[in-house]
């Protein structure tokens, strides 16, 4: 089994290293760690430009990580790449170009998610990175995560909603990308953040003590309203 500080402790190390100078930006949970509590993220997602793969290729093999998953992209699916490297404690996926959900069939430009990046030391459970390494804005988290649509993926957007960001700079990138597909995937997540499980996970996410605690009820009405206005200006687009 592997120690999550042990492997926290060697991606932070990674990210130290990591050649930015050809673009990349940090999503998953790692970027959620800039704007809310820390949590262990299984794995390190890191979106790059599609001219800078051939660079960080070799780089990552020079590291000693192995491409154990490479999806080859084709017409069905989209122009994107995915591949996952995986050293010792540390697996990493590696985007190309854009983020694809398949289920919402939609594909999210790395041009976006990497615009104005934030630039900062990285503050985990176990550690923190030596140098600034650029994380994903918060808009752009919070459309990936709620294309995205787990029940981690929600806890995760409750858990940085005391965060500022722009919520009609999500709602005009999900006009731009609207598909049915996409709207229906949507209007299912947020008919899952009226289950209880999940706004009872979601505070213990948090520490923030017992569901029925007025201030906890008003604190996820906000959330659950966040995201129903978001949805509902992509729904009245098409």
């Amino acid at each position: 089994m592997i120690d999550p500080d042990a492997r926290e402790r060697a991606v932070l190390e990674l990210l130290d290293r990591w050649p930015w100078n050809l673009g990349g930006v940090i999503i998953g949970g790692y970027a959620v760690l800039a704007y809310g509590p820390p949590r262990y993220s299984d794995d390190l997602d890191i979106v790059i430009p599609k001219s800078a793969a051939k660079e960080i290729r070799p780089w990552l093999s020079g590291e000693g990580f192995k491409l154990v998953h490479h999806h080859v992209p084709n017409p069905q699916n989209f122009a994107g790449q995915v591949e996952r490297y995986e050293l010792d404690k540390v697996s990493l996926d590696l985007l190309a170009d854009s983020v694809r959900d398949r289920e919402a069939q939609v594909d999210v430009p790395e041009s976006w998610i990497a615009e104005r990046a934030r630039r900062s030391k990285l503050i985990s459970i176990s550690g923190r990175t030596n140098s600034e390494v650029p994380i994903a804005r918060p808009e752009a988290i919070w459309a990936l995560k709620l294309l995205a649509g787990r029940a981690r993926d929600l806890s995760d957007l409750f858990a940085i909603s005391d965060a500022p960001f722009d919520r009609t700079e999500v709602e005009a990138e999900f006009r731009r990308l609207a598909a049915e597909p996409m709207i229906a995937k949507l209007q299912a997540v947020r008919a899952k953040l009226g289950t209880r499980k999940l706004y009872v996970d979601s505070l213990s996410r948090r520490a923030l003590g017992t569901p029925n605690d007025p201030a906890n009820t008003r604190r996820w009405a906000l959330f659950t309203s966040t995201v129903d206005r978001i949805v509902s200006a992509l729904e009245g687009s098409v």
